[in-house]
């Protein structure tokens, strides 16, 4: 299941809950100057998948995602209720642009995209933060987003991870690297970095940096 781990942005709608988004791309659609659009799946945290009173109906916590959601991604579509470990999550698909620097600013959903500068950054509209921040001002702390990059090239690319986890494990703060050609690898994107996506002050925030040949 592919999450753009921009999950963060769900949590926001649900105070106290988690929200996770995740998705993948590869490095010639990030680079490239038309933008495609990648589905990508984004888990809420409900408190529980059916009433508890009659578990054949959607909880309340359940119609409230359903509603809240739509209204800040406009084109989300409700999936399924599941339950994972001991959290009930509701699954939604949201559409993510990929591709095009120079038109990061007319898109209406999250975007990513790279340059002579960045390989790959995260954008996100004004307007969509600031229904974020008003549904939730501490959604930062509660958003997970991961993105997995698949170097599709030729070649070896060098760059540069800004605070960022590697394959769940390594913490980049500025670390340099190696993506081998035909290689795959999944950022999370740290407290910080997460924040720094969802404020208003910021139109995009960096997430790989492309190393001087």
């Amino acid at each position: 299941m592919k999450k753009l781990i921009l999950c963060s942005v769900i949590a926001f709608t649900l105070t106290g809950c988690k929200t996770e988004l995740s998705t993948s791309v590869s490095v010639s659609d990030l680079l490239s100057k038309q933008v495609k659009t990648v589905t990508s799946d984004l888990l809420v945290e409900v408190s529980a998948c059916g009433d508890y009173q009659d578990s054949r109906q959607p909880s309340k916590s359940l119609l409230e995602a359903q509603a809240k959601v739509p209204d800040i991604f406009t084109s989300a579509e409700y999936v399924e209720c599941f339950r994972k470990d001991m959290d009930s999550f509701a699954h939604f698909k949201i559409p993510v642009s990929v591709g095009n620097s120079n038109d990061s600013g007319s898109t209406k959903g999250i975007h990513l995209y790279g340059n002579d500068a960045d390989i790959l950054a995260i954008s996100i509209p004004k307007e969509i933060k600031k229904k974020i921040n008003k549904a939730d001002s501490s959604i930062a702390s509660k958003t997970k987003i991961s993105i997995n990059v698949r170097n599709d090239t030729d070649k070896v690319l060098n760059m540069t991870g800004l605070s960022v986890f590697l394959n769940d494990k390594d913490p980049m703060v500025i670390s340099n690297f190696g993506l081998k050609a035909g290689s795959e690898i999944k950022l999370t994107l740290s407290n910080v970095s997460v924040a720094s996506a969802l404020d208003e002050r910021f139109n995009f925030t960096p997430v790989l940096m492309a190393m001087p040949e």
